[in-house]
């Protein structure tokens, strides 16, 4: 192959003037050709009186494009002024209503002062004594119910009537919101500030909800909007307690606050026909300054769907049957203020553009038709010269896709297209070399692919398969899994009989994956069980293991590896550790996560020292172990399977047998990452300890 390759480049090489059928092309050279480039750029120079149609294409591109950005840039602007609008109206509202919240509180808290300290002060009869610039409104005094002597608490109210004093200057406020103000105790007596007396009536005013609901809570609160009995409209109330001397609740004092006053200062939006601002109340209805109260899907005309985005009041903008609705929430009532905007009053610019821009396109429309029949009728008579020898190469092209690598293509032109005609041919030389490159390396592929499967089978051979493996003895059960993420894996696991009463067990996890982590595993797996069968300590096993791996680690791999040996005759447990994920122990229903200190994996660095470990397990415990494919398996949206949901597995039913339970783990692992391809392999091994005739002890770590 080398020796073809080299023939086809000296080949390409050759520079013989004349025509030449060699190495599988034609070449044709000719100082005096005619280049497509030319005769295109005589064509243009024969159509250049279109450069006006151009010229007038491209002004049409712009203003389309001018109007793209403008109606882009007012949907951004009017996005952004919207939220800036609902803010400001939210911060208005709630800053008024924090005003009205804040004169319930201020008299609340001065008539508190006068039952607490009622010597600093004097009882005052509004109708005797009238101070100087007074207005002319007085309290006026309801009492709850006709069994109520109202003389009875004549010094408690002339004492409380010191508020009225204060209110005056309220009552002056510029803000026409404030309707009326009052306080009632539980005494049953109503105080309200009016212009002139009422008559002697009777208002069971505990039922209501500013005095119910404040009394309730013992704080300043907000009612529900209402309709007015008196015929001033829609109200809230601000209401606060006031305390006796001993401090225990003693009445409410409000302020009647109307909405059609709250709208007009507040409320009204001045943007243009058809744009409006509303409140909605607490129940979702619509409240209007004229006093109606509607849902706010009938109020708008709006699908549920559309409701609920604008109840959020998470200051979104949208845009809803042509209109940009937007919302914000006013903090100290729960309501949300809403915007209404038609789209029309935003886009009316971008109208006006549409309109020029259908005009300039009529007319150009109409004389670039004109000028196209000429043109076309120029470009006609040279289309020909350069179509056919295309054509004729889209034929051999055809005839070489089609499987006849030895066809040559034929060359009509002294120009580009001869040129092309030409490479083709190199190309279909180049491709037949390939080809054959290319079966030579599918087979060597199928060759290794085969020796991988033959490997996997070798490696899933040097792992304990057979279940159950000890049907002889009965003091425990034992069952393990390995599932490599790769074609062969880097885990592995092994338990043998040390002797009679000792079961050695091992978990292990070789970084890397493919060939030579597997040929590592088998190699750390051997070393392992021959140290463990001298019958020393799992301490100087993982010793003599590491020492042995550090030599000629040429690779730089290592194992994190967890090793035990059970006495089966009591159930203790001496175990060591080399970085490896911790073990669990399943224990009466519960399981224990058996920490301890870490040390270096294998294969890191000589002369590592590795320290035992030991617990007890009882009767009916089970010892849970796994390698990190288990933790790190990951799912389409890059989460962990995890020690939690492992955790939980593995105590659903702790009467599960080790076989049962691994596969268990196995499935919920594999259902986790669904179609994502497993990290990492995914080893796990249950030991179950059936006991022997002694009880067990608790378990317990050094």
């Amino acid at each position: 192959m080398k020796q073809n390759v080299s023939d086809f480049h000296r080949c390409r090489a050759g520079t013989s003037p004349m025509s030449t059928l060699a190495c599988g092309k034609v070449q044709i050279m000719n100082p005096g050709r005619s280049s497509i480039r030319n005769r295109l750029q005589r064509i243009v120079l024969l159509i250049s009186l279109t450069a006006l149609i151009v010229t007038s294409a491209l002004g049409v591109m712009i203003m389309i494009s001018i109007r793209d950005r403008s109606e882009a840039a007012l949907s951004y602007e009017t996005h952004n002024n919207l939220v800036n609008i609902v803010n400001d109206k939210a911060a208005l509202i709630d800053a008024e209503m924090q005003r009205y919240r804040g004169y319930s509180e201020v008299f609340a808290a001065f008539l508190t002062t006068i039952y607490r300290e009622p010597e600093r002060f004097s009882p005052w009869d509004p109708w005797d004594k009238i101070p100087e610039g007074f207005t002319g409104r007085y309290p006026t005094c309801i009492r709850r119910s006709e069994d109520i002597d109202k003389n009875k608490f004549a010094h408690e109210i002339a004492m409380a009537d010191n508020v009225a004093l204060l209110l005056d200057p309220l009552m002056k406020d510029e803000s026409k919101n404030i309707s009326a103000v009052y306080w009632g105790n539980e005494n049953g007596i109503l105080t309200g500030f009016e212009t002139n007396a009422a008559p002697d009536i009777f208002y069971d005013f505990f039922a209501v909800p500013w005095y119910e609901k404040c009394k309730k809570s013992g704080e300043s609160v907000y009612t529900d909007i209402y309709l007015d009995g008196t015929g001033r409209g829609l109200t809230i109330t601000s209401a606060s307690p006031y305390y006796d001397k001993d401090g225990n609740f003693h009445g409410v004092f409000g302020v009647d606050v109307l909405i059609s006053s709250l709208y007009e200062e507040s409320v009204k939006l001045e943007l243009g026909e058809g744009a409006y601002a509303f409140l909605v109340d607490n129940n979702g209805n619509v409240v209007s300054p004229d006093g109606e109260a509607k849902p706010l899907m009938e109020n708008e005309s709006i699908d549920e769907a559309t409701a609920e985005r604008l109840l959020k009041a998470d200051r979104d903008v949208f845009l809803y049957n042509d209109v940009y609705y937007t919302s914000a929430k006013v903090e100290s009532t729960g309501w949300i203020i809403c915007l209404h905007l038609p789209q029309s009053l935003v886009m009316k610019p971008v109208y006006s553009i549409d309109s020029g821009i259908r005009a300039a396109i009529i007319s150009f429309v109409v004389v670039f038709a004109l000028i196209l029949i000429i043109v076309l009728f120029i470009i006609r008579r040279f289309s020909d010269s350069i179509t056919e020898p295309i054509i004729a190469l889209r034929e051999d092209v055809r005839n070489i896709s089609g499987g006849k690598l030895d066809y040559v293509a034929r060359v009509t032109t002294n120009d580009e297209i001869g040129d092309l005609a030409n490479s083709f041919n190199d190309m279909n030389s180049s491709l037949k070399e390939y080809i054959e490159d290319v079966k030579q390396m599918t087979s060597e592929k199928e060759r290794i692919k085969a020796e991988l499967s033959v490997a996997y089978r070798i490696q899933s051979d040097l792992l304990p398969s057979v279940f159950p493996a000890f049907p002889d003895r009965k003091e425990f059960d034992i069952y393990a899994s390995m599932t490599a993420a790769k074609e062969v894996g880097g885990d592995f696991y092994d338990f043998f009989l040390t002797d009679d009463d000792h079961l050695g067990v091992v978990i292990a996890d070789v970084s890397g994956k493919g060939v030579p982590a597997a040929m590592f595993m088998a190699i750390s797996k051997t070393m392992i069980k021959n140290y463990a069968m001298t019958g020393i300590r799992p301490s100087e096993v993982l010793k003599k293991t590491n020492d042995f791996l550090c030599e000629n680690n040429e690779q730089n791999l290592f194992v994190t590896a967890w090793f035990g040996i059970i006495t089966l005759s009591s159930g203790e447990v001496v175990s060591a550790d080399a970085g490896h994920e911790t073990p669990l122990l399943l224990h009466n229903g519960n399981f224990t996560s058996l920490n301890y200190e870490h040390f270096p994996p294998l294969a890191t660095m000589d002369d590592n020292e590795y320290y035992d470990y030991s617990f007890r397990m009882e009767k009916g415990d089970s010892l849970f172990i796994y390698t990190d494919g288990v933790l790190d398996a990951k799912n389409k949206d890059n989460k962990r399977f995890g020690i939690e949901r492992l955790s939980k597995l593995i105590t659903l039913d702790t009467q599960d047998s080790p076989e049962k339970l691994i596969n268990t783990v196995k499935e919920s692992v594999y259902s986790f990452i669904g179609e994502m391809d497993p990290f990492d392999d995914i080893t796990m091994m249950c030991v179950k300890y059936n006991g022997a005739d002694g009880p067990g002890a608790d378990v317990y770590t050094q």
